[in-house]
């Protein structure tokens, strides 16, 4: 079980502000001064382009529906080798090529 919590600051104003001025302190010791963020509103620039990029040609993309593309023929066995198919654990389908395979096949699946 995991238990959310929001927790706040417990200092008050004045201790933020003591540390504040402590912290400034220390900085100045040190010789650095504490940044200012002002805000500067987003100018817009000019985008600079490559000089000569006007004249580089432009070329076409390949059109693919011109390319004739033929239906591959299924696989399927045309000899007389294989007797038949034979399951030998759950969906393993093993070929069986003589009747010997096929007795050993169906020992193996009952024990």
């Amino acid at each position: 079980m995991m238990i959310y919590t929001y927790q706040t600051s417990k200092k008050s104003k004045k201790q933020k502000a003591k540390q504040k001025e402590a912290w400034v302190k220390h900085c100045k010791k040190f010789g650095i001064e504490q940044r200012k963020d002002v805000f500067k509103p987003l100018s817009v620039e000019t985008t600079f382009r490559r000089i000569g990029s006007e004249t580089y040609k432009t070329f076409e993309s390949v059109q693919t529906n011109k390319i004739d593309t033929f239906k591959r023929e299924k696989n399927q066995y045309t000899g007389t080798a294989m007797i038949g198919v034979a399951a030998m654990h759950k969906s393993n389908l093993v070929p069986v090529f003589d009747s010997q395979h096929a007795e050993q096949v169906a020992k193996m699946r009952r024990g």
